[in-house]
């Protein structure tokens, strides 16, 4: 077995791959990583050199990568099924096109939201035209914070198991996706951590070949996460905790869940196959979509 950690993508990732042979695992685990770091420097929107900073730019950007193609027409796919709750764009700095924070997770002082600045961006300005990326008018910027860590754990899963990895985990700051079950055959334990305190476990879920994925302000204690439909804080969820078979799906729909409220998002999700969510709204309800219990053990 070898279990790894390294600072990217904003956070701490951690690879846990089981084999028989530690220097496989140890092998495997170093290419995993490598893919993460290369998903980083296409899709970073603070690199002016990415595909993404370029595209904030200069407004289009041409030879795109099939990775960030996939991943903008994944967060196009979430913005129409949402309504415009997930949503990529956000006014663009052309000065520093680094400055600009992800529109998912930017802090604001509650109940004051962003209205007028939020009100110009719209992922319907966002067009993909074979291997060009552009934007449908000026001042539009992306990014991809609140998705792209997800398909950077599905990229680093799909190489473990390409290598040989048959039990494994990538843990990149909450986004977790799993490989099989564990060395002795039993789920991989998640603990889901408590709102109010970032110590504290509020309930343990087990899962097998499966993502998961938690949206919240508890890591940051002091903010909420805007709506960008109307520029104000969505604050009426705590955690929203999202299964789903890739990490990818689980990213994206724990933020659009956790904006559209405990409601309207565990009724998104259970129109949608194969994924499962629950929530702790502020009012003090834990709502389980249809499918939580059989999805997790």
């Amino acid at each position: 077995m070898a279990q790894n950690t390294k600072l990217g993508l904003g956070t701490i990732i951690r690879i846990t791959a089981n084999h028989p042979d530690s220097r496989e695992a140890a092998r495997s685990s170093g290419l995993a990583f490598a893919a993460i770091d290369r998903i980083e420097g296409l899709m970073s929107a603070y690199r002016l050199d990415s595909e993404v900073g370029i595209l904030n730019q200069k407004g289009f950007c041409d030879n795109v990568s099939d990775d960030t193609r996939e991943v903008i027409g994944k967060a196009l796919y979430y913005w129409k099924i949402t309504n415009g709750a997930f949503d990529i764009t956000a006014p663009h700095v052309r000065e520093d096109p680094g400055r600009l924070p992800p529109i998912e997770e930017t802090v604001v002082s509650k109940g004051k939201g962003l209205p007028g600045i939020l009100g110009r961006a719209d992922s319907k300005d966002i067009v993909i035209k074979e291997k060009q990326v552009r934007f449908g008018k000026q001042g539009l910027g992306i990014n991809l914070g609140a998705i792209a860590k997800g398909y950077a754990v599905d990229v680093a899963i799909r190489i473990l198991s390409e290598n040989g990895i048959k039990s494994g985990l990538v843990d990149a700051g909450g986004d977790i996706r799993v490989i099989g079950s564990r060395p002795d055959g039993s789920p991989w334990r998640i603990g889901l951590a408590d709102p109010k305190s970032v110590r504290r476990l509020t309930s343990v879920i087990g899962i097998t070949d499966a993502a998961v994925a938690t949206s919240g302000t508890y890591r940051r204690g002091i903010a909420d996460i805007i709506d960008a439909r109307s520029g104000q804080a969505a604050d009426s969820v705590l955690r929203t905790t999202v299964v789903a078979s890739r990490a990818v799906d689980a990213d994206a729909l724990a933020t659009s869940v956790y904006v559209l409220g405990a409601d309207e998002g565990v009724r998104l999700i259970d129109s949608l196959g194969d994924v499962a969510a629950l929530v702790l709204s502020r009012d003090g309800r834990s709502i389980e979509s249809s499918r939580w219990e059989s999805m997790t053990s």
